[in-house]
């Protein structure tokens, strides 16, 4: 399925916390419409590992790469918990890299990291970092899961992406005009 342009089907589920069931309930919201290959991380060690076998993989079409982390309060990286594990300074070598090898096909989605906007600046530095990101300014709340979600749904029914993500910014958007959702890209 196109995203962002791009042909979609492969998504790789980087679980940084893995106490939690998000990645289950995402797992099961994808199963019988895309490939999906989870991984639990907690160290920046296996995300080395992670590329690793991302790059040996033969895309022949784009994949997404969906975080599920923490982001930290000072916007530097996110993880685990509330401190940065990964740096997205450190992240955009490793997103490049993959970028480039897969034809600049990749997208990630970062809507379930609280404060991963400073995403959206890595591609402002270098272009060639990922092909479209969507992101979150804000401070997710448990009902994060149920707006991406309904993002991704609307995708799968052939919406555009970017389409989907305006719609459930219209329907969030609260007196003080704050966006839930961004995008980069595409």
């Amino acid at each position: 399925m196109n995203m962002f342009n791009r042909l979609v089907d492969q998504i790789y589920l980087l679980n940084f916390i893995p106490e939690n069931a998000l990645v289950n309930q995402l797992n099961e919201f994808w199963a019988e419409k895309v490939r999906v290959k989870i991984f639990d991380i907690s160290s920046p060690d296996q995300l080395s590992e992670v590329r690793s076998e991302i790059l040996k993989a033969n895309h022949y079409n784009g994949i997404l790469i969906q975080l599920l982390a923490h982001g930290d309060t000072e916007r530097a990286g996110f993880g685990d918990r509330s401190t940065a594990v990964i740096l997205w300074s450190q992240f955009a070598p490793w997103l490049r890299e993959i970028n480039i090898s897969i034809g600049h096909s990749l997208i990630i989605d970062a809507s379930m990291t609280c404060l991963s906007d400073p995403i959206a600046r890595l591609k402002l530095a270098d272009p060639e970092v990922y092909h479209a990101a969507i992101f979150t300014p804000q401070v997710r709340s448990t009902q994060a899961l149920i707006h991406t979600k309904e993002i991704f749904a609307a995708w799968l029914k052939g919406d555009d992406i970017t389409v989907s993500i305006s719609q459930v910014n219209d329907k969030l958007l609260d007196a003080q005009g704050i966006i839930y959702y961004g995008y980069i890209g595409g």
